[in-house]
């Protein structure tokens, strides 16, 4: 199944063994983490400058912000940016944050989701924000 209506090679890249697909249907965080396990994948999650470096390059311009898939763990504290205080929904390593200047701050209260922006700083929101979202899936072709 695929997360877009009429995805085109515009919104479908591979990049070191994994298919990143971006949707261009708005949805909340839960919505996009619902069709994105659907497409047999999850919400992105990023590990190292070089994947947020070909996420910027290959799917920013038609949005300025994208959901993806870090989640804030319960009970920890609200401006921790750390491995004790947050994971990604597909179960990697929380390894890699780069957080905005002032990033993570709970400012909504309920602020447990993440969404990247257009210059590859994450910013904590809640998860009812509807936006664009970013999966990705282990494409078959290992490259070593």
């Amino acid at each position: 199944m695929e997360p877009s209506v009429s995805p085109t090679q515009k919104r479908t890249n591979e990049f070191n063994g994994y298919v990143y697909h971006l949707t261009f249907n708005k949805k909340t965080w839960n919505g996009h983490n619902t069709s994105a396990i659907d497409w047999g994948g999850h919400l992105v999650s990023i590990h190292d400058t070089r994947e947020l470096e070909f996420i910027k390059q290959n799917f920013f311009g038609d949005s300025t912000r994208l959901i993806i898939g870090g989640m804030r763990l319960d009970g920890s504290d609200d401006t921790d940016g750390s491995q004790d205080a947050w994971e990604w929904s597909d179960g990697t390593l929380w390894d890699f944050s780069p957080w905005n200047r002032g990033q993570p701050d709970n400012a909504g209260g309920n602020d447990n989701r993440i969404f990247l922006r257009f210059d590859g700083k994450f910013f904590d929101t809640s998860e009812t924000l509807r936006e664009f979202g970013l999966y990705k899936k282990v494409s078959g072709i290992l490259i070593k």
